[in-house]
């Protein structure tokens, strides 16, 4: 598993796109609200905040696999990108989570999937979607501080 290598190969940047290559084939990962929220139900109830917004819930944990959290990953991001690449027709990509899961595995005695994990992650913090969530969640946290006082 590697970025794409050339003049092909995008760069991380704020709108939450990056690719890389899995299983023999370019496959784009768009970190999206779609994206988003996959990774905060991973199959359970998603919390709600009172404007019917879903709220992250930190379900991938610190004890998870780092092979498991970029399959996770991953598998959010292709769901994301198909979503858009579909105009919202499909928002499931065409892999399971065990296909995206098996691909990953197999890609761990290449060399790359520390770099792969690495560029995943920051380009999923650094979307758009990811940092506005993380600024609402801090000014509500700095406005129930207030209200404490």
């Amino acid at each position: 598993m590697s970025l794409r290598s050339g003049s092909r190969s995008k760069t991380l940047t704020m709108n939450g796109y990056v690719e890389i290559t899995l299983g023999g084939k370019p496959r784009a990962l768009k970190f999206n609200m779609h994206a988003i929220e996959i990774l905060s139900t991973k199959g359970q109830t998603p919390e709600i905040d009172n404007d019917g917004n879903v709220v992250q819930k930190p379900e991938i944990k610190e004890s998870d696999t780092k092979m498991f959290q970029l399959s996770w990953y991953i598998y959010a991001g292709l769901c994301g990108q198909k979503l858009v690449s579909t105009a919202g027709v499909k928002p499931v990509c065409d892999e399971t989570f065990e296909e995206i899961m098996d691909m990953c595995d197999e890609c761990l005695g290449d060399g790359t999937f520390s770099t792969i994990y690495a560029q995943v992650l920051a380009t999923y913090y650094s979307s758009k979607p990811m940092q506005a969530l993380v600024k609402r969640n801090s000014e509500n946290s700095v406005t129930e501080e207030e209200k404490k006082n």
